[in-house]
Formats: C-alpha cells, structure tokens, sequence
C-alpha cells in the first residue's frame, strides 16, 4: 500500500478537497450543530446525520449534544458522516480505521460506498504514520 505522511497528503488536495483526518476527528469541543456548521449542513442534512448516527452507533444525539463526551469511534462516525452529508464534492478521508472496531468499519465502509455516487471524489488513503503504528 502506497503511503504518504499526513502533511503531505494535506499539501496535495488541501487547496481541493475536504481533508478528514480519523486521527483528529473533531475541531470544537462544542455541541453537535456547531461541530456541523464547519461542515457547511443543511437543516435535513442535520436530520439525517442524527439519524444515520444513532442508526449505527446505537447513541442518542442532538443538535445540543455535547460532542466532547463521545468515545473515539463515536467521534470517527460523525466525523465520517459529517464529511458524507456536506455539500463538498471532493474529500480526503485520512486514516478511517482509526478508533473503528470491525463492525463498525463494515458499516462506514458500505455508507461511504452509497454515498460515493453522490461525490465526484471520495478518496480514502492511510497516512505512513498510521501504517507505521499498525505494523
């Protein structure tokens, strides 16, 4: 597998694409709707977020929800679904295994792929130094 460290897969599509990194999912410690506003999501895009989130991490949320109290596969999801839902057509999502457990990574993986019709591209790479602590 062809890696590259995490500056440089930024340096390479920053100027493009929306760069999620699962390594750093979260920007705010805030709520729920601020946390989205980066994102760009409309009101139904905000419903449907909430939805597939609880849908697949089994946690009640809200716009109000405190989104500092999620565990770290929780944060990956809704940064996944974040990415997924906003209005960008191009998105780097970095190391997506992180925090996943199997399950969980089946679930993201099958989303992503449903949403990949609705995106001109939707990468998913591994930065070098997330390979180098896999092993």
């Amino acid at each position: 597998m062809n890696t590259l460290c995490t500056e440089e897969i930024i340096a390479k599509y920053s100027a493009t694409h929306l760069i999620c990194d699962c390594a750093y999912p979260l920007i705010t410690d805030s709520n729920l709707e601020e946390e989205a506003m980066l994102y760009n999501l409309g009101k139904q895009d905000m419903v449907d977020l909430m939805e597939s989130f609880i849908r697949i991490t089994g946690k009640s949320v809200n716009a109000a929800s405190d989104v500092s109290t999620l565990s770290g596969g929780q944060k990956v999801v809704l940064l996944i679904l974040f990415c997924l839902y906003s209005p960008a057509q191009h998105i780097v999502i970095i190391n997506l295994s992180v925090s996943l457990d199997v399950d969980r990574y089946h679930t993201i993986c099958t989303l992503i792929n449903q949403f990949h019709l609705k995106k001109t591209e939707l990468l998913i790479v591994y930065s070098d130094e997330m390979e180098n602590k896999r092993g």
